[in-house]
């Protein structure tokens, strides 16, 4: 009995070494795992931060100069950036340009404004604009682009606007244009002016900020205004509306229908209505 707990307590006493033993060595491999794992990361860390500022001279230091396919527009950006012909104009010398004024300059195209980056305002009203694509400019906000004109015949040269899903636009006005419709779904309009083209319709479904909503002469024939409720200005003078469903905008203070086919205007809903324009046979309920 004696040698068998003998043999029982040395059979213990190995086993509690073993498992110390096994311990100590699972703890000394995890460390200089972990320490691999440390210099892992810090290589991999490093090599990102190697590439990122090497990837970022290079963005910084491109050549954009042939970006831009109208001379008109490249002269007023070398005017405005001081780059003087022949030399080039870098992604440097417009990434940090916030608001761009080139109204009036006989601009033909806006292509090269996809590396204003940092712009938030732009102005490029009594040009001969046919196409404007903002895209790439994620920080605008305020888009002026009226009044496009062809130089032989005098007509609005603006047929297409691409501005839907954009993420920080707040206002546009493109008054005097040749649109059939423009797309701003998804856009945090609170300011819309298409006045003065051809529009024939136009959907501010999703434009629930939109606070002023402004297409006067056009040709749009119906207006579902029904997830706008913080609409406060509203002219569609000069239309071809048959109807116009003003109840579910409470805060409507300035209101104008007149020349459009109307028979009936319905306001009761509209107690803050200050301003209303409308024609003498319509019948306003109030």
């Amino acid at each position: 009995m004696r040698n068998e707990n003998e043999w029982l307590r040395n059979r213990n006493e190995q086993l509690e070494y073993d498992q110390a033993n096994f311990i100590s060595f699972l703890y000394e491999e995890l460390s200089r795992l972990h320490g691999e794992i440390d210099i892992l990361r810090t290589q991999r860390h490093t090599f990102n931060v190697m590439y990122y500022s090497q990837a970022s001279a290079y963005v910084y230091t491109i050549d954009i100069t042939n970006s831009f396919q109208c001379v008109n527009f490249l002269n007023a950006i070398r005017s405005l950036t001081g780059r003087s012909y022949p030399s080039p104009i870098r992604q440097r010398d417009v990434m940090y340009i916030t608001d761009l004024n080139i109204s009036g300059r006989n601009i033909t195209s806006l292509a090269g404004i996809e590396h204003f980056a940092a712009l938030e305002v732009l102005r490029s009203n009594w040009n001969h604009l046919v196409a404007v694509d903002v895209r790439s400019n994620l920080n605008l906000t305020h888009l002026y682009v009226s009044a496009n004109f062809c130089q032989i015949t005098g007509e609005p040269t603006l047929t297409s606007l691409v501005v839907a899903n954009h993420p920080s636009l707040t206002h546009i006005n493109a008054h005097h244009h040749s649109m059939n419709t423009v797309n701003v779904s998804n856009t945090p309009l609170v300011h819309l002016d298409l006045g003065a083209g051809v529009l024939t319709s136009l959907d501010v479904s999703t434009n629930r900020e939109l606070a002023l909503l402004s297409f006067q002469f056009n040709y749009v024939n119906s207006l579902d205004l029904s997830n706008n409720a913080n609409l406060v200005h509203l002219n569609v003078f000069s239309n071809r509306l048959t109807e116009l469903d003003v109840s579910q905008n409470p805060r409507l203070e300035h209101l104008s229908v007149g020349r459009n086919p109307l028979y009936e205007l319905d306001i009761s809903a509209n107690t803050v209505i200050s301003h209303l324009y409308a024609d003498e046979k319509v019948h306003v309920v109030r």
